[in-house]
């Protein structure tokens, strides 16, 4: 199965699915509701680093990344409550980089260390070897990654 189809997980009642976002599968509140957990995530990983009320991303973004079919996102019980992006790395030195960036999951202590955030970028690595990319580059707050699809 590939990430187009979507990975599965349960824990405990709980259905978790991932799989690429299209656009006649998400309403623009729920748009919203993924711009404000990115947006919170990266406040609060980069507090101290950037202003108070920075944003990480717009509805203008993510809504072009799901017209892309860039954005991976989390459904957790029929509702979204993470997201990835995957696309073209501007750091990489040929266009078989891919950037995995913006990995959120909800914040909330039912939805961390359950192993989401794993699924998440399993899924993101996955999509970008399907999609014929062989360099991954991921950056977090602090530092970053490269790494190769294998």
């Amino acid at each position: 199965m590939g990430i187009e189809e979507g990975s599965f997980l349960i824990l405990s009642q709980v259905t978790a699915i991932t799989s690429v976002i299209k656009p006649s599968e998400i309403k623009q509140e729920e748009i919203v509701t993924l711009v404000k957990l990115i947006n919170v995530a990266y406040r609060r990983g980069e507090e101290g680093i950037i202003l108070p009320n920075t944003e990480r991303t717009s509805e203008k973004a993510i809504t072009e990344m799901i017209q892309r079919d860039q954005l991976i996102g989390l459904r957790i019980d029929s509702s979204w409550k993470g997201c990835v992006h995957v696309g073209l790395s501007p750091y990489g030195h040929t266009n078989k980089s891919a950037l995995l960036g913006m990995l959120t999951v909800r914040d909330e202590s039912r939805y961390r260390a359950k192993g989401y955030g794993t699924m998440l970028m399993q899924s993101a690595k996955t999509l970008a070897k399907n999609r014929g990319y062989r360099i991954y580059d991921v950056r977090t707050f602090k530092t970053f990654k490269l790494g190769a699809i294998s």
